[in-house]
């Protein structure tokens, strides 16, 4: 009897560790707040700076376009 009772606590034991480890040390929500604050942080950048973003896009293509067909 003695050993089923031991065998019980490491379980219980083992798992107390596991759900503290899961608690303290979770980390996943935190870091998706960040995720979705970088997203609605860049989507305003692009929005607010939609012409000036155009206008360099359109200049990099055209000057590769160029050197395309220099080539």
């Amino acid at each position: 009897m003695n050993k089923i009772k031991r065998m019980i606590y490491k379980g219980l034991l083992r798992s107390k560790e596991a759900v503290n480890g899961f608690v303290c040390d979770e980390k996943g929500a935190s870091e998706l707040v960040v995720i979705v604050g970088l997203i609605v942080v860049t989507l305003a950048l692009v929005v607010v700076f939609r012409g000036q973003l155009t206008n360099i896009i359109n200049s990099v293509g055209a000057k590769v376009t160029n050197w395309i067909n220099a080539n």
